[in-house]
């Protein structure tokens, strides 16, 4: 699921973000609810050279140019060597080409420079994510269960589906969907917040996907839609999740049921209204 932007991205996402993330969001896109402050001093402003190589390195990270992307902030790591989002970054870009071992020191040393709570949590969260992947569940819960520690409250959600995802792969399907649950109950905190981010409801809906709940998954799809459309008319956003649902692993259940597909097909050249199946 994307940290929405990231995992947009991918498909968009994720992520997004769905980057720092593997929800369907992307890493900046994984989204939710109220953040609470910070429990360690923020980093530093990077040096005046270092901000436009590092808006060098983003567009090149969301082209996907991961190697550039190195290069840039290796230039910028020079510049401001105790910079935690340049390690952070160099994280993404690791973990993006599979370089699970580059990307965990990068992420250790992000953590050692003592970043802000929701850069802490990110790190937290795609360690985890790699374990996840390298299928070693206890390190991965580990690093779930520090974010859960720390009361990252954005990043909550994102803690609680991890969790879930190392449980169903270890059988643990009960206790799984119990996690989605938890997840779920802070994303309708997220809503309350912000009733008008897409990525909240769309998280949440992707939850209920996953538990196999198609009433309660196609429910707040729809609302995720509604309200995405509403940010593409005003110009907040460019991706459609018209589009990328019908990608996102998360609906996979969903993904020849003629509801779905009515709810996700993009209307007709020409006409407003949403093509049939």
């Amino acid at each position: 699921m994307k940290q929405i932007a990231l995992m947009l991205m991918l498909a968009l996402i994720t992520a997004a973000a769905f980057a720092d993330g593997t929800t369907s969001t992307p890493e900046a896109a994984v989204p939710a609810a109220a953040t609470t402050p910070a429990v360690t001093a923020p980093a530093a402003a990077p040096a005046a050279p270092a901000t436009s190589l590092m808006d060098e390195a983003n567009q090149l990270m969301d082209a996907a140019k991961y190697d550039e992307a190195l290069a840039k902030l290796a230039e910028i790591e020079k510049a401001d060597p105790t910079n935690p989002d340049v390690f952070r970054y160099q994280g993404f870009c690791y973990k993006s080409e599979k370089k699970f071992d580059e990307a965990i020191k990068a992420y250790d040393k992000c953590l050692e420079l003592k970043p802000t709570l929701e850069v802490e949590a990110k790190a937290y969260f795609n360690k985890g994510d790699i374990y996840l992947q390298q299928k070693k569940y206890e390190d991965a819960i580990k690093m779930f269960d520090k974010i859960i520690e720390i009361k990252a409250e954005k990043q909550l959600p994102d803690a609680h589906r991890g969790r879930a995802q190392v449980l169903l792969a270890q059988g643990k399907t009960p206790e799984g969907n119990e996690e989605y649950l938890k997840a779920i109950d802070c994303y309708k905190k997220g809503m309350e917040t912000s009733p008008a981010d897409e990525n909240i409801t769309y998280n949440c809906a992707c939850c209920y996907s996953i538990m196999g709940d198609k009433t309660n998954a196609l429910s707040f799809l729809e609302k995720a839609i509604k309200l995405n459309d509403e940010a593409i008319k005003a110009k907040t956003s460019s991706s459609s999740l018209k589009v990328f649902a019908p990608t996102d692993p998360d609906f996979e259940k969903l993904w020849k049921d003629p509801d779905f597909l009515k709810l996700c097909t993009p209307p007709a050249a020409g006409t407003g209204e949403v093509k049939g199946n």
